[in-house]
């Protein structure tokens, strides 16, 4: 709290307005705490991936979440989860997301697919550089923009193991942004994981990118329903 006098001032704004009822220091405190919990990539992928499954956590099976109040965070989520950049995110990614100023980025379009990327080097706005590059080539790659899911939509993956009553598959990977001999940006990974020895390109975005060193870059996790 010693530092939060903006997000005080914000409260107490808010207080005086009527918006906040309880008393803006005791809802500062609990915003400052709940800023301060420790987690994993895991944990965040989980967390986008229980969203995108209406609230119920795929790997328990357990509702966590009301399906009402899924709904509402992630309409929050479309509309200002990223910060200033909400606007653009909306119309260019159209995915639901929350951002974090530690690097972290969570996304989910409800049904299809929970995402969650961290790399700490942040734009102008508060948002992981290399998070949102990686969305904004799922979204274009993948079809994953929310207004643009056909009538007749399906799952982006399918897995083959059904936990309760989700599916889910989770994958880490290692990224990085690389360039072609001609200048075209992209963004090449592979897959990493406990004990793996020698893990090989698994995908190319577009198709141009080509790299044979670790990236060492960005560390993300992918989770589909």
């Amino acid at each position: 709290m010693g530092r939060a006098d903006r997000s005080l001032a914000i409260g107490y704004l808010l207080r005086g307005h009527g918006i906040l009822v309880e008393d803006a220091r005791a809802v500062v405190d609990g915003y400052v705490r709940r800023c301060s919990v420790l987690v994993s990539m895991r944990d965040l992928a989980v967390m986008a991936v229980t969203l995108a499954n209406r609230g119920v956590n795929p790997l328990s099976g357990e509702r966590v979440v009301p399906e009402g109040v899924v709904r509402q965070v992630l309409s929050v989520m479309l509309s200002c989860g990223m910060y200033d950049a909400a606007g653009d995110w909306g119309t260019q990614v159209g995915i639901p997301a929350k951002s974090g100023v530690a690097g972290g980025l969570i996304g989910a379009l409800p049904g299809q697919v929970g995402m969650a990327a961290f790399s700490p080097r942040l734009d102008g706005h508060g948002n992981s550089v290399r998070g949102v590059s990686l969305f904004e080539r799922f979204s274009s790659d993948m079809g994953l923009h929310v207004m643009g899911v056909p009538a007749a939509a399906r799952a982006v993956l399918r897995a083959g193991r059904v936990v309760g009553v989700g599916r889910v598959r989770c994958v880490y990977f290692s990224c990085r942004a690389v360039s072609d001999s001609r200048g075209r940006r992209g963004l090449s990974g592979r897959p990493w994981a406990p004990g793996m020895r020698s893990p090989g390109w698994l995908w190319t975005l577009r198709g141009f990118i080509r790299s044979t060193t670790w990236p060492g870059g960005c560390f993300w996790r992918l989770c589909v329903g």
